[in-house]
């Protein structure tokens, strides 16, 4: 490695770790929004669970029907509402997305958007620390 490559990797090695520990400990609240103008969703279920009001919610679930002939159909969806009362849904069969839904946990930030007929065209999921809740010491 060039000196000069060497000097820029361990600055960016430095930043990493820095940004990184900048966060320990970091809670990210993460409330609900529904944006209906460009058909997106997003917030984290503790936030929604832990809100003030009584309107606020977010998450997504899976579902499965067997037909009886051995064979059978799942499909998936997602919800929100924000603290204004706006709400949201989409429903999916794709077996991406599906996998998606799949993986959403308890503490789960989810986003999603939908195409005008109310299909989703995206979900996404992230489980990270800062949405966690904070431990309480006593």
């Amino acid at each position: 490695m060039k000196p000069r490559q060497l000097v820029i990797f361990a600055i960016a090695t430095v930043l990493i770790v820095v940004s990184f520990n900048s966060f320990a400990g970091a809670v990210m609240k993460a409330p609900v929004e529904v944006d209906l103008v460009n058909r997106v969703a997003k917030g984290s279920q503790l936030a929604a669970r832990t809100a003030k009001n009584k309107v606020e919610v977010i998450g997504c679930g899976v579902w499965g029907i067997a037909d009886g002939l051995g064979g059978g159909y799942g499909f998936g969806f997602c919800q929100a509402t924000d603290a204004d009362g706006v709400s949201a849904a989409c429903e999916t069969d794709n077996e991406i997305l599906l996998d998606v839904i799949k993986s959403v946990s308890a503490y789960s930030f989810i986003q999603f958007g939908w195409n005008e007929d109310g299909t989703c065209r995206a979900i996404k999921e992230s489980n990270q620390s800062w949405y966690l809740p904070r431990n309480r010491r006593r």
